[in-house]
This record gives C-alpha cells, sequence and structure tokens, in this order.
C-alpha cells in the first residue's frame, strides 16, 4: 500500500507544541508561517492483519499438592455453612477405595 500526504507544522507561542495536520493535497490556504513535508509511505498490506494469540499451559501432576482437610476443617466448614445458611449440616470426609489393592 502506497500512502502519499503531507504534513503540515504550523510553530505556536509555544515551541513543544506546535499544530500538525495531516493533509491529502497541499490545494487551499496553509498559514504563511508553516512548512510543508511530504511522506511517502509504503507499507506492507500484511501490517493490518492481527497476528492469532494462542498459549499452551500445562501443570505438571507432580506439581499439584493434595488438600489436607482435618477435623478442624471440617468444623469450620459446617460453622461456616450454619452461620451463612442458618441450616445444621453433617460433613464427612470419606477416603476413596482404590480397586485391586
Amino acid at each position: 500500500m502506497n500512502i502519499t500526504s503531507y504534513l503540515i507544522i504550523t510553530p505556536s507561542k509555544k515551541s513543544w507544541n506546535p499544530s500538525l495536520k495531516l493533509v491529502k493535497s497541499l490545494k487551499g490556504t496553509m498559514p504563511a508561517n508553516s512548512i510543508a513535508i511530504k511522506l511517502n509511505l509504503d507499507i506492507p498490506n500484511a501490517i493490518f492483519q492481527k497476528p492469532q494469540l494462542s498459549a499452551t499451559i500445562k501443570i505438571d501432576e507432580s506439581q499439584i499438592s493434595k488438600p489436607v482437610i482435618d477435623a478442624q476443617v471440617l468444623d469450620n466448614i459446617q460453622e461456616t455453612l450454619s452461620q451463612q445458611l442458618g441450616i445444621e449440616m453433617q460433613v464427612n470426609l470419606i477416603e476413596p477405595i482404590k480397586l485391586g489393592e
């Protein structure tokens, strides 16, 4: 893609803040103290194609710690349920049975 434009720069009272204007042609009026810079841009169309982002997250099983639920944790769960929901519940921890042992 080829683009030709003009950058019109006009100084202001504050030297660090000039007026900038981008125009397609120099037809028309321009302040006497302005300058025009011709810009020729040759940009590949591929620059406008958004990249496809991808990510892979892998967690190794050896890095996962098994939760420890003891009697105190069970008591805290029962108390929280009682306070928040206003109901009495009994929570039991049952170890899974491994077949073939």
